[in-house]
C-alpha cells in the first residue's frame, strides 16, 4: 500500500511538548521522533521534526494513545492521541485469524480447519477503510452466510461497541473448503467481509511430525531454525515446538532469545501448508541463541483437527566451530565492565580479552561480537567512544603500535572460512607482520552503543568472542563468553498495571485502578521521589484534544476519601504503585471516555478506555450446575467427567466478561480462566473440572473452588458461586526418590484429559479424577543423568489398577537403574591430523540407543571424549548411558577407513561396562596380474581372497589396466 492511503495521525501531547520546550523546541527548531508503540504500521523509520511540530503517518491498528521518542539518549518525550476513520467495512475473524490493520485483507494467519459438526466462534468487527476498529457504532444489524448447499445460517445479531461474536456455528453437512460472508443490512454500502477454512470428517488416527535434523546429530548450523515435515490423513492443524537444553534443563524463551524458562514452553512453527494432510514446517532458531558444544532435546506437538495430538522428541549438538578445530583456535578469557547497568540507555561496555595458548600469529584474528539489537558499529574512533556506534580498541601488545601489523574490521561479512556479519569487530594480524599478540596480552574494545528496546533490552546481554590463532586456522568461540546484566532503568512513563478497557453505567463506581511507573523497556520502575500525578477523565474531540469531564469524581481505594485529581506518589515507593483509585461520572451514554495520568515529572501521559453505557452494567441469573439449568444454585459439587457449568445474563449486552476459577478468593493464579464479550443471551461457561496451571491439565485436587463473574472490566462482579471437588476414587503409589518429579498416567476407557500426576520429591503420585471400579493401566516416565550423559527411563504397573473412592495401590513402580558403556579406542598409527570418529550402541531392536563422539589428536593414538570441541574437559572415555539390556557397539573411524562392531555386549542395572578396543594393523598383500591383451577402452581385474577353512572370500580388490597406446 502507498504510505498516502495510510492515515494521518495527528499529534496532540508531542506537539505541546515541543512547544514547551522539551527540546528547547522554537520557530527553528528540529530533531526527529520515533514511535515506540507496536499498534502502528506503516512506519518506515523516524520522522523528522522540522519548525517544532510534524505529522505522523501510518496505519493504525487500535486507536488510542501512542508513546513516541526523541532519538536522544534515554529520553521519552512525549506522545500522540491517534484515531480512526469512519466506519466503510466489516473485518470478520474466525479461529487461527488476527487483525492487522493496514492493507487487505486486514488480517493475518490462516483460519484453523474444523471437524464437521463441531462448534467454534466467529467475531465480526466494524472498521475503518484501513481495517482499523471502530468502536462507536449504532446498532448495524449483521447477516452471516456461507457459500454451501445445505447450510443453516445463525440469526443476525447486532454490533455493539463495534463487534458481535456469532457463538456455537457449526458445519453439519459440508466437508472440503467453506466461506463465511459477513454482511452489513443496515447498510449494503459497508463493504462485507469473507473467511475460508476447511471442514474435515473426524480423524480416525493421530498425526505424526518428523524433523530434518539427525537423532543425536551434530550442527555447524541451523541455518536459522528447525525445519520438518508433518502428515495427517485429516490434515495437520498445528505443529508446536519446544526446546530445552539439556545440561540446565531450562527452556527457551524465542521472545529474549535465551534458555531460560522452567516449564515446557511451546510455540506455534510455521506451516508449509495449513490444513494439508503433508506439510512442513519451520520454528526460527537463530544459531546466535545456541552455545557451542551445548545438546539440545527438541519437544514436538502435531495436532489435527479433531485435536488428536502425538508428542515427538529429538535431540542434537550445535558446535559451530565444527568438530575437526586447531589447538590454539578459542584460547583466551574475557570480562565485560560494567557487570551490570540500567537497561534502555546508552551505555559504554569494555570487553577485555585476555589471550592464552598460541595467543594471535600473523594470519590469525581477535573477533568480538555486540549483543544482538545493540547499535551496529559504525566508526572507529582514538579516544574513548561518545556516541553510539564508535568504537575504540586499544592493546598491551607491541604490535598495536607497528603501522600496518593489525587491521581492524567492522561488521564483515566473512572473515577466513567464517560468517560473521553486523555487530562484529574483528582484529587481524597481518601475514606480513613481525610478531603477533602473545599469550597473556590483552586487547580491548569500548563499544557505545543503545540497547534494544523491550523485552530483548533485559538480562544478561552476552558478547560472543572468537580467536584463531593462525592463518590456517578458524575463528573459535572461547568458553566463557563475557555478559552485561542490564537491570532496570530510570522511570520515565506512566502506565496503568491493567490497562484492558472498562464498562461503567452513569454514576456507577469504577473498577480499582492502579497507577506504575515504567522504563523505556517497559520495566516497572521506582517513581522520581514525590511524583504527582495528575487524574482525569474525559474524551478526545475532532482535533485530537483532550476534553476534560467536570463532572467526574476520583476516590482513593483503601479510604474512600475523595481525591483532588492528583495522586502524590511516596518516596522510593516499590513496588511502583501508591495504590488504588477509582472514579465515577454523570456522563450520558453510550459515550467513549478515558481515564488519563499526567505525570509532573514523567514526560509521557497515560490513557485507559472506559465504555460508559447508557445504563448501570449489571450481573443477573447467576447459577452453576452441572449441565441441567437449575436457576439460582450457588454451589455445585463435580464427579470426574462433569463439568460446572456457570450461567449468567448481562444487564447490557455490550460488555465484556470473565469468569475465573480459583482456590481462594484474591483470584491472583486462577486455575481456569474464560471471557468474552457481548452476548444478549444468557452466557453459559464450562468448566471440566482441570487445573489450567500446569501443562497438560490435570483434574483439579479435592477442595473448594471459588467462582468470579465480572462485567466490564470488573465494574460488575459476583462472587456467590462455588464448585466443590469431593474426594473421587483414586490411584495412588511410589516410583520412590529416583522418580521424583516423574509424569505418572493412567490410561484407560474411563481415563480423563487431566488423568496424571507428578512425583514428590519422594516419588509419591496420587492420581485423582478416575471413575469407581474402571480399571487403569499406570505408567511413569522421567529423565535421569548417568556420569553427564541424560537417559530417558520409563516403567508401569505390572496389571491394571481398579480406582476404588478410598484409593487403590499401583504399589511401587521401580525405575529400572541405567549403566554406562566406557569406550575407549585406539589407532594402528598415530592420527596424521585432528580425527572425529563415533561409537554407536543399540540393542537387537534398535529401541534403545545412544551415541558418541571419538576425538583423536593430532599425533596421538589414543580417542578421547571430544569435550575440547564443546567447550569442556576431554575424558579419555566416551560415556553412553542406556538401560540394563543387550547391546551391539558400532565403532568407526570414517577419516581412516576403519570401523568394526562389538556384539552382545550385556549391561546390568547401575553397571559401568568399559570396553578398550584397539583397531589392529592389517597385513598387506601384493602381485601381478598379466592379460593376454588389452582393450580399446581398458579393463578392470578383479581379485579376492578366502582366508583358509573359510567357506567364502572376505576381502575384495582389484585393478584398473589401461588400453595400450597406438602402434605407429
Amino acid at each position: 500500500m502507498a504510505r498516502s492511503s495510510h492515515k494521518a495521525l495527528r499529534l496532540a501531547s508531542l506537539l505541546a511538548l515541543l512547544a514547551g520546550g522539551a527540546w528547547a523546541a522554537g520557530p527553528k527548531s528540529n530533531g526527529a521522533i520515533v514511535v515506540l508503540d507496536d499498534s502502528l504500521v506503516g512506519l518506515s523509520g523516524p520522522v523528522d521534526v522540522s519548525g517544532g511540530g510534524s505529522t505522523v503517518v501510518g496505519g493504525l491498528a487500535t486507536p488510542g494513545p501512542v508513546r513516541a521518542s526523541s532519538i536522544r539518549d534515554s529520553f521519552v518525550d512525549g506522545g500522540f492521541y491517534a484515531f480512526p476513520f469512519p466506519f466503510s467495512r466489516l473485518l470478520m475473524l474466525v479461529p487461527g485469524e488476527a487483525p492487522l490493520a493496514g492493507p487487505p485483507p486486514g488480517k493475518l494467519g490462516q483460519a484453523d480447519a474444523h471437524v464437521k459438526g463441531s462448534t467454534f466462534s466467529v467475531t465480526v468487527y466494524a472498521a475503518d477503510w484501513f481495517f482499523q476498529p471502530v468502536a462507536d457504532v449504532p446498532g448495524h444489524s449483521i447477516r452471516l452466510s456461507t457459500i454451501a448447499a445445505g447450510e443453516t445460517a445463525p440469526p443476525a445479531q447486532t454490533l455493539a461497541g463495534g463487534a458481535t461474536t456469532f457463538t456455537g456455528f457449526s458445519v453439519v453437512n459440508t466437508t472440503g473448503t467453506l466461506s463465511l460472508v459477513a454482511t452489513d443490512l443496515t447498510n449494503p454500502a459497508i463493504e462485507s467481509s469473507t473467511s475460508t477454512f476447511s471442514v474435515v470428517p473426524p480423524a480416525t488416527s493421530s498425526p505424526t511430525v518428523q524433523m530434518n535434523v539427525a537423532q543425536d546429530g551434530t550442527y555447524l548450523t541451523l541455518g536459522g531454525g528447525l525445519s520438518g515435515t508433518a502428515f495427517d490423513p485429516s490434515g495437520v492443524q498445528r505443529v508446536q515446538v519446544a526446546i530445552r537444553r539439556v545440561d540446565t534443563g531450562l527452556y527457551y524463551d524465542r521472545p529474549a532469545h535465551v534458555f531460560n524458562l522452567a516449564a515446557q514452553t511451546l510455540l506455534d512453527a510455521s506451516l508449509g501448508a495449513r490444513g494439508a494432510t503433508f506439510t512442513t514446517w519451520f520454528y526460527q532458531l537463530p544459531d546466535a541463541d545456541l552455545a557451542d558444544g551445548a545438546r539440545y532435546a527438541v519437544e514436538l506437538i502435531a495436532e489435527n483437527p479433531s485435536a488428536f495430538r502425538v508428542p515427538s522428541i529429538s535431540t542434537f549438538t550445535f558446535d559451530a566451530r565444527g568438530l575437526t578445530f586447531a589447538p590454539d583456535d578459542g584460547k583466551a578469557s574475557a570480562f565485560a565492565v560494567p557487570v551490570s547497568s540500567a537497561g534502555c540507555e546508552t551505555l559504554t561496555a569494555t570487553v577485555t580479552v585476555t589471550l592464552s595458548g598460541a595467543g594471535i600469529r600473523p594470519g590469525g584474528a581477535l573477533a568480538l561480537k555486540l549483543p544482538s539489537g545493540w547499535t551496529k558499529p559504525a566508526a572507529l574512533t582514538a579516544a574513548a567512544p561518545s556516541s553510539p556506534g564508535e568504537v575504540q580498541i586499544v592493546s598491551t601488545a607491541p604490535a598495536f603500535a607497528l603501522a600496518g601489523a593489525t587491521t581492524p574490521l567492522l561488521n564483515p561479512a566473512t572473515f577466513g572460512g567464517a560468517s560473521l556479519g553486523d555487530g562484529w569487530i574483528v582484529v587481524s594480524v597481518t601475514g606480513t607482520a613481525a610478531g603477533g599478540i602473545d599469550p597473556g596480552q590483552q586487547v580491548v574494545f569500548a563499544a557505545r552503543a543503545r540497547p534494544p528496546l523491550g523485552a530483548l533490552g533485559r538480562g544478561p546481554q552476552v558478547f560472543e568472542v572468537r580467536t584463531q590463532a593462525y592463518s590456517t586456522g578458524t575463528l573459535s568461540a572461547i568458553a566463557s563468553p563475557p555478559s552485561v546484566d542490564l537491570t532496570t532503568g530510570t522511570a520515565l512513563t506512566l502506565s496503568f498495571r491493567d490497562a484492558a478497557a472498562i464498562a461503567i453505567g452513569p454514576l456507577q463506581t469504577s473498577p480499582t485502578m492502579q497507577i506504575e511507573t515504567l522504563d523505556l523497556c517497559g520495566n516497572p520502575a521506582p517513581p522520581p521521589a514525590g511524583l504527582t500525578v495528575d487524574l482525569q477523565a474525559g474524551s478526545i474531540d475532532g482535533a485530537g484534544n483532550f476534553v476534560v469531564d467536570g463532572s467526574a469524581s476520583f476516590f482513593a481505594e483503601q479510604t474512600g476519601l475523595g481525591l483532588t485529581q492528583r495522586f502524590v506518589f511516596p518516596p522510593n515507593t516499590r513496588p511502583a504503585s501508591p495504590g488504588g483509585f477509582y472514579y465515577r461520572t454523570s456522563a450520558a451514554g453510550p459515550a467513549a471516555q478515558y481515564v488519563r495520568l499526567v505525570g509532573g515529572t514523567i514526560v509521557s501521559d497515560a490513557y485507559r478506555f472506559v465504555d460508559v453505557r447508557a445504563s448501570t452494567v449489571g450481573i443477573g441469573g447467576v447459577s452453576v450446575d452441572t449441565g441441567t439449568l437449575s436457576p439460582g444454585t450457588t454451589s455445585v459439587s463435580l464427579t470426574p467427567g462433569v463439568p460446572a457449568v456457570v450461567r449468567f445474563r448481562l444487564a447490557d449486552p455490550s460488555v465484556p466478561w470473565e469468569v475465573l476459577v480459583a482456590t481462594g478468593s484474591g483470584f491472583e493464579s486462577p486455575l481456569f480462566r474464560a471471557n468474552g464479550y457481548g452476548q444478549a443471551a444468557p452466557v453459559a461457561v464450562t468448566w471440566p473440572g482441570l487445573d489450567g496451571r500446569t501443562s497438560p491439565a490435570r483434574f483439579a485436587a479435592p477442595g473448594i473452588y471459588q467462582i468470579l463473574v465480572r462485567a466490564g472490566g470488573g465494574s460488575a462482579e459476583n462472587r456467590t458461586l462455588e464448585a466443590r471437588v469431593p474426594f473421587s476414587a483414586y490411584v495412588y503409589g511410589d516410583v520412590g526418590t529416583g522418580g521424583a518429579g516423574a509424569v505418572v498416567r493412567a490410561q484407560g476407557a474411563g481415563a480423563q484429559p487431566g488423568s496424571y500426576a507428578v512425583a514428590s520429591s519422594t516419588g509419591w503420585f496420587e492420581i485423582y479424577g478416575l471413575e469407581q471400579g474402571r480399571p487403569y493401566s499406570i505408567a511413569a516416565a522421567t529423565r535421569t543423568l548417568v556420569l553427564g550423559q541424560e537417559v530417558e527411563l520409563s516403567t508401569a504397573a505390572g496389571a491394571p489398577v481398579t480406582a476404588l473412592s478410598s484409593g487403590a495401590s499401583a504399589g511401587s513402580l521401580a525405575f529400572t537403574t541405567p549403566g554406562a558403556f566406557r569406550v575407549s579406542v585406539g589407532l594402528p598409527q598415530l592420527a596424521p591430523a585432528e580425527l572425529i570418529g563415533r561409537v554407536a550402541v543399540h540393542n537387537p531392536d534398535f529401541s534403545l540407543q545412544a551415541s558418541g563422539s571419538l576425538h583423536f589428536s593430532a599425533g596421538s593414538a589414543r580417542s578421547d571424549s571430544g569435550g575440547r570441541a564443546f567447550g569442556q574437559t576431554s575424558s579419555t572415555w566416551t560415556v553412553l548411558a542406556v538401560s540394563p539390556g543387550t547391546y551391539d557397539l558400532d565403532v568407526s573411524v570414517p577419516q581412516l577407513g576403519l570401523s568394526t562392531t562389538v556384539a552382545n555386549r550385556t549391561l546390568t542395572a547401575g553397571q559401568v561396562s568399559d570396553l578398550q578396543l584397539f583397531f589392529t594393523r592389517k597385513a598387506n598383500l601384493s602381485g601381478w596380474a598379466i592379460l593376454p591383451s588389452t582393450t580399446a577402452f581398458g579393463s578392470w581385474v578383479s581379485v579376492q581372497a578366502t582366508r583358509a577353512g573359510d567357506p567364502s572370500p572376505s576381502v575384495y580388490g582389484g585393478a584398473y589396466v589401461p588400453p595400450a597406446p597406438p602402434i605407429r
